[in-house]
């Protein structure tokens, strides 16, 4: 083998590599899913916010974060919303007080985080403000 063959076949191995690391770093990464449930229209203005504070963040919504809203009527549909929620599998649910308690009863294994929770001890929803259940 001579000096040129010698540099020909690294050239060659990197210039076969290439295309393949393009793939890899277009490759779309796993959007997060958040999943939100309230109890009312008026407290679901809470989720403005909520996108303007994750998009300082980076995450952007429809490119790297999946924000899936559930708005009730009527407590009595607090229940089903909540287990549609808990159905797609979210990495972090965002609730509001009362909705809290549905959640607990529809998962005890998805992060959750209660926006504006008055008393979660009180309402049974927390052991305490250091142990969470939820």
């Amino acid at each position: 083998m001579n000096r040129r063959d010698a540099l020909l076949v690294p050239l060659a191995l990197v210039a076969a590599w290439r295309p393949y690391a393009a793939l890899a770093q277009t490759r779309p990464e796993r959007s997060a899913r958040i999943g939100v449930l309230f109890g009312s229209a008026m407290i679901a203005s809470l989720l403005s916010p909520l996108r303007a504070a994750l998009r300082d963040l980076g995450w952007i919504e429809g490119r790297n974060i999946i924000i899936d809203q559930r708005v009730a009527g009527q407590a009595a549909e607090l229940a089903g919303l909540a287990t549609e929620l808990v159905r797609l599998d979210p990495d972090l649910i965002v609730v509001a007080n009362l909705e809290a308690i549905a959640m607990l009863q529809a998962t005890r294994t998805i992060p959750t985080v209660i926006a504006g929770a008055l008393d979660p001890v009180g309402a049974r929803v927390a052991q305490s403000l250091a142990h969470q259940r939820l």
